[in-house]
This record gives structure tokens, sequence and C-alpha cells, in this order.
């Protein structure tokens, strides 16, 4: 709605129906193996300001409040903030990404943005968390983005989050003018919680595009540390995984089995392998491996759906997931996505399944989205 020298309002109301037929791969309906859930998504009106202030940029300034989705960077700390899977239905779909309540003020221009925000997941079970913040980022043209983001856990109902305080910083580079191809990213940080917690977690990636080469082939090789807890202590030293979420395949759920259905982004030592090409515009494929190992031997082991599970890990390593992906794009209204994953699981995964058979873990997915 344009408010003519005022700026504009916007908004948006949506809503999700879900349900799953059977028991999911991660486990987390066993109550009730065929759950369906309709809910309200999006609710949320916003302003931006148009040409109100001549001195900035057209919309420089936008406020946002309701229940809105809302990320930061790649979504290494903040991205889904909706629980799916047990009475909610659709696990591995997982289509809600927005917050319970959120409120942004964002000020974009010139190379600069910063936002101020708040935020309440809207988790499952209901932890009644808030969490406020800041961002900044510093865009330098095509040379890339570095970023800083403060979070304050000021309530929640999780003893381990409630007062925590988390401190990051990230880049993501083309750091060479004379050529664009090479891709530098990584993200580093930090959870602080009195003298309780003391928790840190960082990734580093280098990738190449041939653009001049047919189908544009891409490789890239990441690294990804989420500290673990370490037995002979007595503060928590494992990884909070917060809100993370979808930005790519792999990140940053790593890998379409264990990543998607098994474990957390927590006390793990991760190495991905990524290859691409794009024979047209409209197709994409992929493969990627990815290479799991714990930081420390655990006891207990947080599932995909956060439900504790016992467990008696002692060797490190985890094991190794093949992830081949087909990208299409049919035309405006209808696009695919297509995954063949298999996952190879190493001595520690099988202390946890309590298996000595060394099996591999399949799973395939066909995903149609309509657009209208």
């Amino acid at each position: 709605l344009a408010l003519d020298e005022a700026g504009s309002l916007f908004g948006r109301v949506s809503g999700i129906g879900a349900g799953s037929q059977g028991l999911d791969a991660a486990g987390s309906n066993f109550d009730d193996e065929y759950p369906e859930n309709l809910e309200l998504e999006d609710a949320y009106l916003g302003w931006r300001s148009g040409k109100l202030f001549p001195s900035l940029d057209e919309n420089a300034l936008e406020l946002s409040v309701g229940k809105l989705a809302y990320a930061i960077g790649s979504g290494f700390l903040l991205r889904d903030g909706a629980s799916d899977g047990g009475r909610r239905g659709a696990y591995w779909i997982a289509p809600r990404k927005a917050f319970y309540m959120t409120a942004v003020a964002k000020l974009q221009t010139g190379p600069y943005k910063v936002e101020g925000f708040y935020l309440k997941p809207n988790d499952e079970a209901f932890t009644s968390t808030d969490v406020v913040g800041g961002n900044f980022e510093y865009t330098a043209g095509e040379t890339g983005t570095l970023g800083v983001s403060y979070l304050k856990i000021t309530d929640s109902q999780s003893e381990s989050r409630d007062g925590m305080d988390v401190f990051d910083w990230r880049l993501d580079l083309t750091p060479i003018p004379r050529d664009r191809s090479l891709q530098l990213r990584g993200e580093f940080a930090l959870e602080r919680n009195g003298s309780s917690q003391d928790s840190s977690a960082w990734y580093a990636e280098a990738g190449y595009a041939f653009d001049e080469t047919s189908w544009t082939p891409f490789v890239s090789y990441r690294y990804a540390w989420f500290e673990g807890d370490d037995a002979g202590s007595d503060d928590l030293e494992v990884w909070d995984p917060l809100w993370y979420g979808f930005d790519d395949w792999s990140t940053w759920y790593v890998g379409e089995v264990i990543g998607a259905f098994v474990a957390l982004n927590r006390d793990l030592a991760l190495q991905t392998v990524r290859l691409g090409i794009r024979p047209d515009d409209a197709l994409t494929l992929q493969v990627v491996y990815n290479r799991y190992r714990l930081v420390d031997p655990v006891s207990e082991v947080v599932a995909r759906d956060l439900n504790p599970r016992a467990a008696n890990i002692h060797s490190k390593h985890i094991g190794q997931g093949f992830d081949f992906i087909a990208d299409w794009t049919a035309n405006e209204h209808l696009s695919f996505s297509a995954v063949a994953a298999a996952f190879d699981p190493g001595a520690g995964m099988r202390q946890y399944a309590e298996s000595d058979g060394g099996t591999w873990w399949l799973h395939f997915m066909l995903h149609a989205k309509v657009s209208y």
C-alpha cells in the first residue's frame, strides 16, 4: 500500500497444512504415526521509508513486526524459526520457517546494513524463548560482505539457553578483482552463559566456479567444527546450534541422511566436498560428499527431533555420506528436486545404532513445487 511521500506499507498472511503417513525416519512421531496439522505461518505488517529520507537510499529504513521468517547470513545461527515433525508432521519437508513473534528494524544505505531484532522461536515443545540482538554488514561491491552479530537470550524455559550471549563474525568474499570465480567463506561464533556455558563453532570454505567452461562446473571444500562437551569438565562446552536452517544443500542441514534425520550441528567435525554443474540455465546437478567425526565421545545424543537419546559412542568416526542432487526448473510455475543419498556408518554410528553390521543407509526423495 503506497503512502505517497510517506513510503509504503506491506504485509503477508499465510497458512501451512502438513501431515505425515507413517513413522518418519527421525522417529519424531512415535506417539502418532499419521499427524496432520494446519496453522498460521506468516502474519506480519511492515513499513518501508520509500523516498521519505532523501539523504538515504530509497527504502533505506524498514520496520516489520509479527510472525515472519528472519535469517542472518547463510543460516549458520539463524534461519529456521519453527519446528517440524512430531505432531506437526512433514519432518523432512520442514515447511515452517516463521518465528512465533518477530520485530525487526533495518537500515540499509550504501554498503552498510544495520538491523536490530526481537525473536521468539515457534519451537515444539514451546520454550517461550526471547531473543534480542543486532546485526551489521558491510558489502564492498563485488568483493563481498563482512558481518558481525550479537544475540542475547533474555529469557527461556530451556535452562541452558536462559541468559546466553552469542557473538558471531563472518565473511563471504570473491577477493580477486580479476577473477571473481574464487569464493571464500567463513564464520566464527561464541556462546557464553555465565560460568556454566563456554562453547564455539566455526567453518571455513573455499570454492571455485569455472565460468568460462562448458556447464560451468563449481567445486568447493568446507571444514566445519562444532564444539563437544569435555567429560572431564564441570562446564558445558557443547555447542548449542540454535535455529540454523537451509540455505543450500548441506548448508546447514549437513547431509540428507545424518544432517536431515539424525544429528544436530553439535559435537561434530564435518568435511564437505561439493561438485556442481549446470548443463543449462534450468538444470543444476550436484554431488556432495560429507565426512563426519565426533569432537568428543558422548553418552547422550540430541537427535534431529530435539529429543535426548541414550548412547554409548566411544569411536569418533561417525561415517561418510554421498548426496546426488538434481534441481530442475521446468517453467515459471513448476520446479523439481530429486535426491539419492547414501550414508556409510562408521564405528561410532554403529555403536549409536547398536548394530554390528555395516549396511549403508539410503534415502530417496522427489520434491515438486507448484507456484502461482
